[in-house]
């Protein structure tokens, strides 16, 4: 089994609080690891090699998941929606700090643990992070980064092919995977999809079954922020934003295919992660 190690002191890891980050000038994340490096261990070996992949295209082509154009039920009108890719996992540890350059203090370093204590901000640069990376567009606009990585003046490109978070009706389209039951899985055992009601904190993704669409974890594990406010269908200003799913901690009601919870922007929890979607630059 693989360890992950940091090239920085244990002593060092702890005691970044006050440290800029060497990207985004005025991004600031409290408590945050930097990272310069991260190198993989196999306990099977004593060599060390640094983590490759992350950075390439092609890594990422291999995890996107297509979801067909469909329509879904919301507020008693039937919504349409364009043909997207989704991850097929949640934004792991490893991912986000290759992409990042920067970890915010997890309940547990492991490279294929979701990444947790993220703000709805945070997942935004990220996504704008990777879309550079991989050369397309970005999907949002900023004048500039406030306090707690608030992003000042923020503007959505819905038409840019890019890298963003997914919107609430594509996200409850990817975890329904044409099912229309309370929860995705139908009769099946809730814990052979999801973890939930545990004490102990996430697990890593991908250990359980998959929803029909070939998508892990859509259920529990850590909550996903979406793109939307809180409020009714197409609302375009409010104060919270949209998390779904559950996580590691969540009862069984809140792994319902309905369920929806909401948070500030700039508030994290380590119950709380994100994936992402490739956008083609056409929605509904």
């Amino acid at each position: 089994m693989k360890t992950w190690f940091l090239l920085l002191s244990c002593i060092f890891f702890w005691a970044c609080s006050n440290t800029t980050s060497p990207s985004e000038g005025s991004y600031s994340s409290p408590g945050s690891i930097y990272i310069s490096s991260i190198v993989i261990k196999s306990s099977s070996s004593s060599s060390v090699i640094i983590s490759e992949g992350v950075m390439d295209k092609s890594y990422w082509d291999s995890k996107w998941v297509a979801i067909p154009e469909q329509e879904l039920l919301v507020e008693s009108k039937w919504i349409p929606v364009n043909s997207f890719s989704i991850l097929e996992t949640e934004i792991t540890q490893l991912m986000y700090a290759e992409i990042m350059d920067t970890l915010p203090p997890q309940k547990e370093l492991k490279e294929n643990l979701p990444v947790a204590s993220v703000s709805w901000y945070d997942a935004v640069l990220f996504c704008n992070a990777l879309s550079k990376k991989l050369e397309l567009d970005t999907a949002y606009d900023y004048t500039g980064i406030g306090p707690k990585n608030t992003l000042l003046n923020l503007s959505f490109n819905e038409n840019n092919q890019s890298v963003r978070l997914p919107t609430n009706v594509e996200w409850e389209i990817a975890l329904r995977g044409t099912t229309s039951t309370e929860y995705f899985w139908g009769t099946g055992t809730a814990s052979d999809y999801a973890h939930y009601g545990s004490t102990s904190g996430a697990i890593e993704v991908g250990l359980k079954r998959a929803n029909p669409y070939g998508l892990f974890d859509m259920a529990g594990n850590v909550h996903e922020w979406v793109y939307d406010w809180d409020g009714p269908y197409g609302i375009t200003t409010g104060s919270k934003r949209i998390f779904r799913g559950g996580s590691w901690s969540s009862p069984l009601s809140q792994l319902a295919s309905d369920y929806t919870n909401s948070a500030l922007p700039d508030e994290s929890a380590d119950t709380r992660g994100f994936r992402v979607v490739l956008s083609n630059g056409e929605m509904e």
